[in-house]
């Protein structure tokens, strides 16, 4: 099961007592990451969830044809990669909360129907996914089993 949080009210608040939440349950879930969803259902126009990724988790490349995401870091570090259609990276970028030199920035807005996958790198990975809706379990596809993508 998915370790998910759904806001209840059409105003959602998240403080370092959520994050500490989302920390415990992201190391507690298979998959090692964690989300609360700022939007309360599936059919909002915007969706926007602050996600947490233990430093072990794998998120396979994906993509969503025709959206636009976004991520805004909050606490830790996280590696971009995209890559082409064939399952050859091309083009990478680190993002950093806060001040880095070294890094790309701390948000970075992109065309999700391009294939992506996030690596953290750090023990936690804090920040806010917004991409547009509705959601759409059927609206991401997942790259091949035979990519080599794993680190």
């Amino acid at each position: 099961m998915r370790a998910v949080i759904f806001a209840d009210d059409s105003r959602a608040i998240i403080d370092q007592t959520m994050i500490a939440r989302l920390k415990e349950m992201a190391l507690a879930a298979p998959d090692r990451r964690s989300r609360f969803c700022l939007h309360q259902r599936h059919d909002d126009p915007v969706q926007e969830m602050m996600i947490v990724l233990s430093h072990n988790t794998r998120v396979p490349p994906h993509r969503q044809v025709g959206k636009r995401k976004s991520y805004y870091l909050f606490e830790g570090a996280l590696r971009l990669r995209f890559y082409s259609d064939d399952g050859a990276p091309r083009e990478e970028m680190r993002l950093v909360a806060g001040h880095d030199p070294a890094a790309a920035g701390f948000a970075f807005r992109f065309d999700a129907s391009v294939w992506h996958t996030v690596f953290p790198e750090t023990p936690f990975t804090v920040y806010l996914e917004t991409i547009q809706g509705p959601f759409d379990p059927q609206g991401t596809d997942w790259a091949p089993a035979e990519w080599n993508w794993a680190e």
